[in-house]
């Protein structure tokens, strides 16, 4: 079992001893930690020595850029977006344990928005400038569900995920926990309807897969 108080170093070898004990304690699902897990590592491999990086101070977007141009080859662009999104959901889930309360539990979790994730994606919406297309859009981090005649305790939990859908334009997406095969596929017919070809333009060919 982990020194609780190695689990404050602040450090990535930290931050691994962090997610071993809120496994045992049943505080952190073992298969979203080990997902986690899988991005941290993979992402921290840009550096030199990646259990020494300080994940305190660490510049998040900084490195996923960094990861991003040595491995555009190797992941197709949904890889690389998952990955991106756990390793955010891990780092800030450490920080808010480093930092005291309980929040960090939630986070890990899935179960609320991310405060880092929410301030980068407000400087990303903020730099593209985007046209106003009617009523202002919601903030990022109201992801709670909108069902008709249901009372809150009814309503199904969501998860919060950050997709960079265009350079330098994140979205968020709110999707319950539970999504299943059907869902999925509804969702990506109704997407499918949002899209439009502008005047004069032929119909491009679909994503290449990488």
């Amino acid at each position: 079992m982990s020194d609780e108080n190695s689990l404050h170093d602040g450090n990535a070898a930290a931050m691994g001893r962090f997610f071993t004990w809120a496994t045992e304690k049943g505080e952190l699902p073992a298969p979203r930690v080990n997902n986690m897990r899988t991005a941290v590592n993979r992402i921290l491999a840009v550096e030199e020595e990646p259990e020494r990086v300080d994940i305190r101070s660490l510049n998040v977007e900084d490195l996923l850029e960094r990861f991003e141009i040595k491995n555009k080859a190797r992941y197709n662009l949904d890889s690389m977006a998952t990955y991106k999104s756990r390793f955010r959901v891990a780092i800030d889930t450490y920080r808010s344990f480093l930092e005291g309360g309980t929040e960090w539990r939630a986070i890990g979790r899935g179960a609320t928005a991310r405060p880092t994730a929410k301030k980068a994606l407000k400087r990303i919406v903020k730099q593209t400038k985007p046209a106003a297309l009617g009523s202002a859009p919601s903030s990022p981090d109201e992801t709670s569900p909108k069902r008709s005649g249901a009372s809150g305790s009814d309503m199904p939990r969501m998860i919060s995920y950050d997709y960079p859908l265009r350079k330098e334009l994140v979205v968020r997406l709110a999707l319950p926990v539970d999504l299943t095969p059907s869902d999925a596929r509804r969702l990506a017919a109704f997407i499918q309807s949002l899209a439009f070809t502008p005047d004069g333009a032929g119909t491009e060919a679909g994503a290449a897969s990488e």
